[in-house]
């Protein structure tokens, strides 16, 4: 197998996908972004560089009774503390197939 060697410049990358993301936004008039994050290294990412972009965001734990590990919902509690982000929570067990609307 070819060894793939390539130098990632990290900050690069990050201006260029919140440019994006910023770029996206403004195009399509989004007035919210309605994130789900779950505590784990995909969505914590996803909320960074959505924290960088000038629009209101909303991030929504939704834990999943006696299945999602506590550690998981404290981390994506955490997560939306440190980037000083509103949050919803909406608990997904089988009981609670009631949805609110906002």
């Amino acid at each position: 197998m070819e060894n793939l060697n390539f130098n990632l410049n990290c900050e690069d990358f990050e201006k260029k996908c919140v440019k994006f993301i910023d770029d996206y936004v403004k195009r399509n008039k989004v007035k919210c972004i309605v994130l789900g994050v779950s505590g784990g290294i995909d969505s914590a990412v996803c909320a960074y560089l959505l924290a960088k972009v000038n629009i209101r965001k909303i991030f929504v734990i939704m834990p999943m009774n006696r299945i999602t590990p506590k550690e998981d919902i404290e981390d994506a509690e955490e997560i939306s503390k440190i980037l000083n982000v509103e949050t919803m929570d909406i608990e997904i067990s089988p009981r609670s197939y009631t949805y609110s609307y906002w």
